[in-house]
């Protein structure tokens, strides 16, 4: 299993860090430290386990022809693992949420970064798509959570509240794209969830 998800062992190893120096990594010491490896050990397990108990779910449910779907989330956490592997992807600085509206009058703060446009492009787009290809390999349905996401977010200066955000634009042709071409690959269904105005 660990040959060919070579991830989980540098997950395993973020959160042995965590568990010994706290969970905010921008305060890990600059040298690597030393960790349990048993520590290590339990979080690859576990992830291993996960993994197989998700591969005979999903088995399970396609031998009854059902469906089995997952969500695929707006963001990540800023003290996680992707942000903690791949900073250079995240917008330093704000966090994403949404304007003042007649249900949150003073408007929302979700508190985690947005995804670098220029920077996701540059990438090739590979962690948008790994994140996909790990969703759908136990899915058949994929919820994209806030699917408008995808052509624009809501970001807030820190510091700042929600009636000083702005929107930023994505390209949002491409990511469709992406997500077309992995849904056919995977035989799998893709459904957004429409929280704000959707255009045709």
């Amino acid at each position: 299993y660990l040959r060919g998800a070579p991830e989980t062992t540098k997950y395993a190893r973020f959160r042995a860090m965590g568990e010994r120096h706290g969970r905010d990594w921008r305060a890990w010491p600059d040298r690597p430290s030393a960790i349990d490896p048993r520590t290590v050990a339990l979080h690859e397990y576990a992830q291993w386990r996960l993994h197989r108990d998700l591969t005979a779910l999903r088995n399970h449910v396609a031998e009854r022809d059902g469906l089995l779907g997952l969500d695929l989330p707006l963001g990540t956490h800023p003290d996680g693992f992707d942000a903690w592997r791949r900073p250079e992807l995240f917008a330093p600085a704000v966090s994403v949420g949404a304007p003042p509206d007649m249900f949150f009058p003073s408007g929302q703060n979700w508190g985690f970064a947005p995804q670098l446009g220029s920077a996701a492009i540059a990438s090739g787009y590979d962690y948008f798509i790994d994140s996909i290809r790990n969703h759908l390999r136990h899915s058949t349905l994929l919820r994209i959570d806030h699917v408008m996401g995808m052509r624009r977010l809501f970001v807030i200066p820190d510091g700042m509240g929600p009636e000083d955000g702005i929107y930023i634009e994505y390209h949002v042709e491409e990511m469709l794209a992406i997500l077309t071409l992995e849904s056919v690959r995977n035989r799998a269904q893709i459904v957004g969830e429409d929280l704000v105005p959707v255009p045709e």
